[in-house]
């Protein structure tokens, strides 16, 4: 009777209550009876949001194909190709979306830039907006770079360098932008001197870290990547 308590009190610890009228949060679809309160058997749950099963099933079937669908240079560097049907449950609500918008831009023959053709992208770790004064970069350049977006990661392929056009891929809706300026992660400087002191190559080569101010307001996010 003991061992079976145990296991109760062990299985019971994993659940989370789910609201009655709850929605998928990938579909939108409303939860069934079942799929709500403590005994949510048919909603799985990833960090941030709850799936429908039908949703959870075939979030499982693109990771286990993923070396069907992902290019070589795909399962090498996309964060997504890390997770396998052990883990899968670790990864974000956003995570889980791009990881589906991925494999809808597969299917429609969207992905080319992300392959062997790709001149350069770059997967982004941060992002964030910038409003930069007058007395801190100038007038001219405070109203350039002023409600720039800014991008932080590691270039995975090419070089990205100041004028050029790319394309920022957020969970399949593409954004066109230009690069204004880029600035090598040194180590020893913080983005804010990078940019008061506007000096450097202005480039970002394969394999460095760094920062691109490209002329967008919002709209990019952690994971998105940034091609060209």
């Amino acid at each position: 009777m003991g061992d079976k308590f145990k296991r109760f009190v062990e299985w019971g610890t994993d659940c989370i209550y789910v609201p009655v009228g709850a929605k998928c949060d990938i579909c939108g679809k409303k939860l069934g009876f079942f799929a709500t309160g403590f005994w949510s058997t048919n909603t799985k749950h990833v960090e941030g949001g709850n799936l429908c099963k039908a949703c959870d099933e075939r979030i499982q079937t693109l990771i286990r194909d993923k070396k069907r669908w992902m290019s070589k240079r795909m399962q090498e560097n996309s964060p997504l190709a890390g997770y396998t049907l052990g883990n899968w449950r670790t990864m974000t609500l956003q995570q889980a979306k791009q990881l589906l918008a991925l494999k809808e831009q597969v299917d429609r023959g969207e992905l080319e830039q992300y392959g062997e053709s790709a001149s350069a992208y770059l997967i982004v770790q941060e992002a964030f907006q910038i409003e930069p004064t007058a007395i801190q970069v100038g007038v001219v350049r405070a109203k350039q770079l002023n409600k720039t977006m800014v991008v932080y990661g590691r270039v995975e392929q090419g070089m990205f360098a100041k004028g050029d056009a790319v394309r920022i891929d957020n969970e399949g809706k593409l954004l066109d932008a230009h690069v204004l300026e880029a600035y090598e992660d040194d180590g020893e400087n913080t983005f804010e001197t990078h940019v008061r002191a506007h000096m450097g190559k202005q480039r970002l080569s394969e394999d460095q870290t760094g920062w691109l101010l490209l002329d967008l307001p919002l709209g990019v996010f952690p994971g998105n990547r940034v091609v060209k």
